[in-house]
């Protein structure tokens, strides 16, 4: 049995450098196309994103969506489940807009009359991460176990 875990062990040692390069080019490739699938429309940045699986794309793609309107939405090829969560994310704004008396609890800006949403990247960030964190922690971990 003792033989067995050395070997195993001896093989670890082996491929680990070779699954740290696999992860490294992965890496590269991933940044090497961040302006290219920026360059796409919002959804089919999605749709990039989910076919190789990669967070940073999708989270992009989803705060870029935010800034559609409805019949953005409506055009979309987007799944109706995307949909209707990227709409609650938008819901969320508005409420918590109106619940800090006109500032926004991210960057302190007063928001004039007229102005219902406060789109700074950080406020729209935040409540992307939360009403999606489960979809890119899944698809973190795929790309761990796939490299």
């Amino acid at each position: 049995m003792e033989d067995r875990g050395c070997e195993l062990s001896d093989t670890f040692k082996l491929f680990h450098p070779l699954i740290q390069d696999v992860t490294q080019v992965r890496k590269k490739a991933i940044d090497s196309l961040d302006r290219w699938v920026e360059g796409n429309s919002p959804t089919e940045a999605v749709k990039i994103a989910k076919r190789y699986g990669v967070s940073s794309w999708l989270r992009a793609a989803y705060i870029r969506l935010l800034d559609c309107s409805l019949e953005g939405f409506a055009d979309s090829e987007l799944d109706w489940e995307t949909i209707s969560r990227l709409l609650w994310v938008k819901q969320t704004i508005l409420v918590s807009h109106l619940r800090s008396n006109g500032y926004c609890c991210q960057c302190g800006k007063f928001l004039s009359d007229g102005v219902l949403v406060c789109t700074c990247p950080g406020r729209v960030q935040v409540a992307v991460e939360i009403e999606f964190r489960k979809d890119f922690e899944s698809m973190m971990a795929a790309m761990h176990t796939e490299s």
